[in-house]
């Protein structure tokens, strides 16, 4: 090239970059505009029936479609029977596949139309076959619990050279680790568990578990002998300002339930459900709570911020259970057995005036007791001692004692039901 046509060249060049330079700046860089042509489809599969309100999302339908150049194109209806596709062609007609367990098979071809609220029924195949019925949730349990992990450091395998810590068979070294836990603020523990959950948990073995005994700590110490092993230490918590009934009652309905609870205590929720053909379900939710929640079993609503009130819905896969729905009969039991249940008790105070009379005796009560756990009401079944006017004497202390004893709340299948039980409180003087 000469110089003539060097320069010539450069001056071009410069005038291109000018004039792209001034085009792009009054006009914008180009950007290709969307197809047109293609667009997103968006459905619903719901279960058809002639009841209107038996008509409900089905969760889990596999929807697919054939493409030419994609091959067969999948998609799955999540909890609201919601199904999407991208990129599919406006105006060519679409032939849509639906298949779910216990459902007929189906098929519809649409045309593709921008923006369509598409909406698809499917029938059961026969709704009389036990194995097609909605699993059952049989068990519902909501519950403050607090945990953490720690690790046993054992790293591989040596031979157990006379040491103080070796593997049951004193064959191979081994290492030992504690995990220690504390309840928070204005709590207690109920007594906690320990569980391996991550390495060669049959290599390990808990040497000592302090963790059943509950209170304000609590801790155990494992043994490793083969690699590193992650241990899970955690326990329910007992609150002293917990609502009435605490977070351990739902509301059961058709199919919702509610449930409220202090915000100071949000953190530590978890709910545990089971249902009738094996499924278990355990979701720490408490660091999600004050939004809305997607859980495997149904979705859950904020409906009062204040005290983190939920309304949750059940997934279309699922039910309560018939037992669950039934409002709760009260559980009668011993006066042993709920003794056990016991978590504060008051001493009625010995009347000074029965004490100096010398006057003695048990009184004994039918107790109700309700959902949180304390006494809703007492009713007098069999005084001993002299004297009626001096008999009331001791009723009334030991009715004013025991109506600040709180107990345990019972449950069954998850859920605290009220309890009738016997109480005697036994006056007694020492001569």
């Amino acid at each position: 090239m000469t110089k003539q046509q060097g320069i010539r060249a450069a001056v071009i060049g410069a005038a291109g970059a000018i004039i792209a330079a001034i085009v792009g700046g009054v006009f914008g860089v180009y950007k290709p505009s969307p197809d047109p042509a293609v667009t997103i489809v968006n459905g619903v599969v719901m279960r058809a029936d002639s009841i209107s309100e038996n008509r409900f999302a089905l969760r889990g339908v596999e929807v697919s479609f054939a493409d030419e150049k994609r091959g067969t194109v999948n998609a799955k209806t999540d909890n609201s029977g919601r199904f999407s596709f991208k990129s599919v062609k406006t105006g060519v007609p679409l032939s849509l596949n639906f298949a779910k367990k216990c459902y007929q098979d189906d098929n519809d071809v649409i045309g593709v139309v921008p923006d369509l609220p598409y909406t698809r029924y499917l029938w059961p195949k026969n709704p009389k076959d036990s194995r097609c019925k909605d699993p059952e949730i049989t068990y519902l349990s909501l519950a403050l619990e607090f945990g953490t992990t720690f690790q046993v450091n054992n790293k591989g395998i040596a031979p157990c050279k006379k040491g103080p810590t070796c593997d049951p068979e004193k064959k191979w070294k081994a290492t030992d680790a504690s995990g220690v836990l504390r309840a928070p603020d204005g709590s207690t523990f109920k007594g906690g568990t320990a569980e391996c959950v991550a390495g060669p948990c049959p290599f390990s073995e808990i040497i000592q578990n302090d963790a059943a005994k509950g209170g304000l700590a609590i801790g155990v110490t494992v043994r490793s002998w083969s690699d590193v092993v992650t241990y899970r230490l955690s326990s329910q918590l007992r609150f002293s300002d917990e609502l009435p009934g605490g977070p351990f009652r739902a509301q059961i309905n058709e199919r919702s339930f509610d449930f409220a609870i202090n915000a100071a205590h949000a953190k530590f929720l978890t709910i545990d459900a089971k249902t009738a053909d094996g499924q278990e379900f355990h979701l720490p939710v408490g660091d999600l709570l004050g939004s809305d929640l997607s859980l495997p079993i149904g979705d859950c609503q904020v409906s009062r911020k204040a005290k983190v009130a939920y309304h949750c819905t059940l997934g279309p896969d699922y039910t309560f259970s018939q037992q669950l729905k039934e409002p709760p009969k009260a559980a009668q039991r011993d006066e042993r057995s709920q003794q056990a249940f016991l978590i504060k008790a008051v001493t009625p105070v010995y009347p000074q005036i029965a004490k100096s009379a010398r006057i003695q005796g048990i009184v004994k009560f039918s107790a109700n007791i309700g959902f949180d756990g304390k006494v809703e009401s007492l009713i007098l079944i069999d005084p001993t001692g002299p004297g009626s006017d001096s008999r009331m004497l001791l009723v009334t202390a030991a009715q004013d004692a025991i109506k600040q004893w709180i107990y345990e709340p019972f449950t069954k299948n998850g859920q605290p039901v009220p309890v009738v039980t016997t109480i005697a409180v036994s006056f007694t003087i020492n001569y």
